[in-house]
């Protein structure tokens, strides 16, 4: 306890921290957890209150992801001890009720969400929503709704953090589900060519690769329920990069051609892959049920609220909404894949003791219900990109499509579609034209040419 409050002494001076030895912060770690798992176990609140658990969590709270900590393998050990902590529900308490934790821990959670440590944060944000998933079991050990507050009030607070931590989050996922079906064909590749060695090692990477792709999957989920608006609208980046995440996972799990090499992976794992049980269909498609459903919820409340200011008063139940046309409209995935979804789920979720699943699953039978129903009407809808007399100025220069919101780049002087730019900016912080520096406020609005787009499009339409 004397080292910890020494190492957050050393804290407030601004470059003192950085030439204290390593071994003071592993040595406090270490002596903790020592202490921790002691024989009789140590009383959280008593040690609370009476040795200075709360001097330790100050300090990983303030300093996991200080810069002054120069070795990242240290910062390592203290996110494995906030890990560790956060499974117990005392210790949850004890972090809730630590004011530094309550004003930083989120914040400085979604700050490191980077290539070195998107796992241990990943790990720690699934732990404090931990059972609230669609099909998962209840469990409240770990799960913090203050700190799932935290996490939107922070989230609702800081855009321009959030807005980051979304672009890694779906860059990781992408990397993450791209691996797991490379994995997968590796293996089938070496079942014949190589030595039952390399086989178990890519058998190792694909269920290792599988797993962390659940786990982002989970977290999108949890971020989807938590701030349903971020991806509400149609046309947004961030909605295109969802429905793209969703339509790239149902391809390769369910029906189709891409599919195929997971039903020979987990068709076999029995016999063949007795180590990779943990590889299922389920374990893979209850979080992507969990978001479509927290999609639609959200999509209905709106609707329905829009409906009611409309009509000042009650109104029906929409018959659609703006998510069910947004993924029939990107025909990135067949609505077979939907349909495979509510069959397959159906009876595991029907046998289970889990009265949230069953109750949120009636708003996927509606979801599934709505998207045939759009599905069956597509053919009478007017695809606007579809059509041949489109004029020139409305096509966006690179994915020659009707732009609906065009904005010009002050560099290049291009017009092009907002979404199409902003979302080359969370790469690229250039003129795609002229390799200008360009960041999203120096783009300027085109009102004129947006507003006779929208009358071409209401004229081609009849909307």
């Amino acid at each position: 306890i004397f080292q910890t409050r020494l190492l957050l002494a050393c804290s407030k001076h601004a470059k003192l921290l950085q030439f204290v030895p390593e071994s003071y912060v592993e040595t406090v770690m270490d002596s903790f957890h020592a202490f921790r798992r002691g024989d009789p176990p140590v009383d959280p609140p008593f040690f609370l209150y009476h040795v200075g658990l709360q001097d330790i969590i100050t300090f990983l709270v303030l300093h996991f992801n200080d810069d002054r900590i120069v070795n990242p393998d240290v910062r390592d050990v203290m996110f494995q001890s906030i890990s560790v902590l956060l499974q117990y529900r005392d210790f949850v308490v004890a972090f809730e009720e630590t004011k530094p934790a309550q004003e930083t821990f989120i914040e400085s959670l979604l700050a490191c969400f980077d290539s070195r440590f998107w796992i241990p944060v990943s790990n720690i944000l699934l732990r404090l929503c931990k059972g609230m998933g669609f099909g998962q079991k209840r469990s409240f050990e770990s799960t913090s709704l203050i700190f799932q507050q935290l996490f939107q009030d922070t989230c609702k607070a800081n855009e321009e953090l959030y807005s980051a931590f979304l672009n890694k989050l779906f860059t990781i996922m992408n990397w993450t589900a791209t691996e797991f079906t490379v994995a997968m064909k590796e293996i089938q590749d070496s079942r014949s060519a190589h030595s039952s060695t390399e086989l178990q090692q890519q058998q190792r990477k694909c269920t290792i690769m599988f797993e962390l792709s659940v786990n982002l999957l989970r977290l999108l989920e949890f971020i989807v329920r938590e701030l349903p608006a971020t991806f509400l609208k149609a046309n947004s980046v961030n909605t295109t990069r969802l429905i793209e995440t969703v339509s790239f996972i149902l391809q390769h799990t369910t029906l189709g051609p891409d599919s195929q090499l997971f039903e020979q992976i987990i068709g076999s794992q029995i016999q063949q892959i007795p180590f990779m049980e943990k590889v299922t269909r389920f374990s893979i498609l209850a979080p992507v049920t969990g978001i479509l459903i927290n999609l639609h919820v959200a999509a209905q409340n709106t609707a329905q609220a829009e409906a009611e200011k409309r009509g000042g008063g009650a109104a029906d139940p929409p018959e659609t909404n703006d998510i069910v046309n947004a993924l029939i409209q990107s025909k990135s995935c067949k609505i077979e894949c939907y349909e495979y979804l509510l069959d397959f789920l159906g009876y595991d979720i029907s046998t289970k003791e889990d009265t949230p699943s069953q109750q949120k699953f009636n708003h996927f039978k509606e979801f599934i219900q709505m998207m045939q129903k759009a599905d069956s009407e597509k053919d009478n809808v007017v695809s606007i990109d579809d059509l041949d007399d489109i004029p020139e100025e409305f096509l966006d220069p690179i994915q020659f499509t009707v732009m609906r919101d065009p904005v010009r780049l002050p560099g290049s002087k291009v017009v092009i579609d907002r979404p199409i730019i902003e979302r080359h900016l969370l790469m690229d912080k250039t003129d795609p034209f002229s390799r200008s520096e360009l960041t999203l406020d120096m783009v300027e609005p085109e009102d004129e040419l947006k507003q006779r787009i929208d009358a071409w499009i209401k004229e081609k339409t009849g909307e």
